[in-house]
């Protein structure tokens, strides 16, 4: 097949399969669907135990397609899956609350190489999709970090030693962390810790879309 050939046939997101229009493709999605299984896990940080809820275990090797695209090209069809996936699968576990959602920043690098933060994306869409969500951009990262998968456990914290800062904002008291994916919980503790610096006031929860189950020993169903 021609390079043009291949450019400008409409294509699923997740697979790559030619198919009428951009959304994620029926194939992915029912791959997707017998792959869920919601989860909690409970994250002991510098200042506060917090609860992470997660969709997808990210083994499954369509959930790993599917987080690689939304991070290499978050389309707007892709965005507006993720939030509603977010929205009607894990949203509906937590007590029905006024929640501020914010996201993880992605390190400056990869905002630069692939033209967005994919996770400030689904955040602001997960608040459009909700009623009783509001999105603020609360966590911003400074410096120079390196990729964090590419660290150990230890390394993880390290790396971000310091480069996580957070916005006070007085009426965010139930705040959500959105990323969208949970290893080490390096990141997530940095956020939340730095969130309660901030807003000490505050209660904290991370939502994420998958979990490495290997690294969160107490993620239970839920």
């Amino acid at each position: 097949m021609a390079l043009s050939e291949f450019l400008f046939v409409n294509r699923c997101p997740v697979c790559k399969r030619k198919q009428v229009g951009f959304d994620v493709c029926a194939a992915c999605r029912a791959s997707l669907a017998k792959a869920k299984n919601p989860s909690a896990a409970t994250v002991r940080g510098n200042m506060r135990t917090y609860t992470s809820y997660s969709l997808y275990p990210y083994e499954n090797p369509t959930v790993k397609k599917y987080l690689f695209a939304l991070k290499r090209s978050p389309t707007k069809e892709l965005v507006r899956f993720a939030a509603h996936d977010i929205a009607e699968n894990l949203i509906p576990i937590l007590p029905k609350n006024a929640y501020t959602v914010c996201f993880a920043p992605r390190g400056k690098k990869n905002v630069r190489i692939y033209g967005a933060d994919h996770m400030k994306l689904v955040s602001k869409q997960l608040a459009k999709s909700v009623a009783y969500i509001d999105y603020e951009k609360l966590l911003s990262r400074r410096g120079f970090t390196k990729e964090q998968k590419e660290l150990g456990f230890d390394e993880r914290r390290e790396n971000l030693k310091g480069k996580i800062t957070a916005s006070k904002k007085d009426s965010a008291k139930e705040i959500l962390i959105l990323d969208d994916i949970i290893t080490s919980a390096s990141t997530f503790i940095s956020c939340a810790d730095a969130l309660l610096c901030a807003n000490p006031d505050a209660h904290v929860t991370g939502i994420f879309i998958a979990t490495a189950q290997r690294s969160l020993k107490s993620a239970e169903n839920v």
